[in-house]
């Protein structure tokens, strides 16, 4: 683009913006899924029992980094990603379902990582069971607990904290 006369003072040229590095920006800029990514990490994070140092340490970030990531201000490169979801002990394919599917709910985000997390914590415990009739057993469990109509469980007793 040709230079512009800067009102600022005579004889300063300075260059027009283009259009088109704006939209490139814009596009790198966090979004809702960013977000929401950011909401299960640092669910996950807590629930695994790693601080923030921690990860920052793992990442090559700072700690103030990592927070922004969780918060969801600013994006994660997929290497980190990768290398968050090991520290995590977390698939990747299981840390990224869903993300950003506007499917209607309105589940709060927050309320989201959390039974995004238990979720991750189930399965890998579940992976532990060696004995196939007792992985059967949970299935089934599994099942008929999620058949029953809301509300039909009756009062729950109040849950013990894991580990």
């Amino acid at each position: 683009m040709p230079p512009t006369r800067n009102a600022a003072g005579p004889g300063r040229v300075q260059r027009a913006r283009r259009p088109a590095a704006e939209a490139t920006r814009g596009a790198r800029r966090a979004d809702e899924t960013d977000i929401e990514l950011g909401q299960r990490l640092w669910q996950l994070r807590l629930h695994r029992g790693v601080t923030r140092r921690e990860a920052a340490e793992r990442l090559g970030v700072t700690a103030q980094q990592v927070q922004k990531y969780e918060l969801g201000q600013d994006r994660l490169s997929i290497g980190r990603l990768v290398r968050l979801a090991a520290l995590l002990e977390t698939p990747l394919p299981v840390l990224i379902d869903g993300l950003g599917e506007q499917d209607g709910t309105a589940e709060p985000a927050l309320e989201r990582a959390q039974r995004h997390a238990e979720s991750c914590a189930l399965m890998q415990s579940f992976a532990l069971i060696d004995h196939g009739e007792l992985r059967e057993m949970v299935l089934n469990l599994a099942d008929r607990l999620a058949r029953l109509p809301a509300g039909e469980s009756g009062s729950m007793p109040a849950s013990t904290p894991r580990r």
